[in-house]
């Protein structure tokens, strides 16, 4: 008498002999990957940062955008206004109160920061722990600002990674990430919450003049 385990295994057999061979149509490695766009670049990142809730503000250069903080800072009263960047302190300083205090941190509603790379296909800036701003200023407030320019535009996540490399090389910072809108998360019950692990909104300023 067979056992068990033959009658399975003869079972598999002559299902295998009965089979066709399956082909497998071999894949296309020609055709582009992502979709090619006629807009220029700022008005594609625009447009794809803010199908998903981010903002994009649009200036000729870094005072118009400093106005722009200004403007908001005093309508919204930010206070207080944080930010740890050098060279953006520069630009804030006689015209947007901020602190850079460890002491005020943990009261902060507004982060101001820089980027590495801005990728148009998908709305998303790329940010790492090299800066004065570190890696709590891009998680911890309500409101995130990014200070960036067009010069930091580039096409896909792979030219902002190959960016990455040829800036940084050998040396790359300990926490390179991407952020794409604002904070959200639907892990609890399938209910979307934003603002769960980081800012409730994510602004961008873009200016067209590098700083």
């Amino acid at each position: 008498m067979s056992s068990a385990r033959e009658n399975i295994l003869n079972r598999i057999f002559e299902v295998k002999e009965k089979r066709e061979q399956v082909v497998l149509e071999k894949p296309d490695f020609e055709s582009p990957i992502y979709v090619e766009s006629d807009k220029p670049a700022p008005e594609r990142f625009k447009e794809n940062l803010e199908k998903v809730g981010g903002k994009v503000y649009r200036f000729n250069d870094f005072t118009e955008a400093v106005d722009e903080i200004k403007k908001m800072s005093d309508e919204e009263k930010w206070d207080p206004l944080f930010c740890k960047d050098k060279k953006i302190q520069e630009f804030l300083k006689g015209k947007v109160p901020f602190t850079d205090a460890e002491k005020d941190f943990v009261k902060l509603k507004v982060g101001i920061t820089p980027c590495e790379f801005l990728i148009t296909h998908l709305g998303s800036a790329m940010i790492s722990s090299s800066g004065d701003s570190g890696r709590r200023l891009h998680i911890y407030p309500i409101t995130h600002i990014i200070l960036s320019h067009e010069g930091q535009l580039v096409d896909h996540l792979e030219d902002a990674i190959n960016g990455m490399i040829k800036k940084y090389g050998e040396s790359l910072p300990s926490m390179i990430s991407t952020i794409t809108g604002p904070s959200r998360s639907a892990d609890i019950e399938k209910t979307l919450i934003k603002g769960m692990h980081g800012p409730k909104r994510f602004f961008v300023f873009l200016c067209h003049k590098p700083f």
